[in-house]
């Protein structure tokens, strides 16, 4: 099932999701900011992408992420969480220095695979 990507715009915040499906691989695209205030949207975006039984495979492309606060942490953390209950492999890539950095010290590298942009895959 394919859903249209949406947008987001609340008080001058904005999150556009978008997403790609191939077979057993699904990718997440969000661009701009992964904050409480649109985290309600997320979740209704992603839900019915998230029960599909025959994922292995959920990448978050994090290249157009601008911002990601204490709420989408938690967010990601779900979804690891999730996702690691079925055996789902989960991976948060190509992410801006400045997100990466946020991520770094809330330690949120120490469970979920979390990479800069243009880090190597060593798996």
């Amino acid at each position: 099932m394919l859903l249209d990507p949406i947008t987001i715009h609340l008080r001058n915040i904005m999150l556009i999701l978008t997403h790609e499906q191939s077979q057993d691989r699904l990718t997440l695209f969000p661009r701009g900011n992964l904050v409480n205030e649109d985290i309600h949207q997320f979740y209704q975006y992603i839900s019915p992408l998230m029960a599909q039984d025959n994922l292995s495979e959920v990448i978050v492309d994090g290249s157009s992420l601008s911002f990601v606060d204490s709420t989408g942490m938690g967010a990601i953390l779900a979804l690891h969480k999730q996702l690691s209950a079925r055996d789902v492999q989960f991976k948060v890539l190509n992410l801006r220095e400045f997100v990466y950095g946020s991520l770094v010290r809330c330690k949120l590298n120490h469970i979920v695979d979390i990479r800069v942009a243009n880090e190597t895959d060593v798996s």
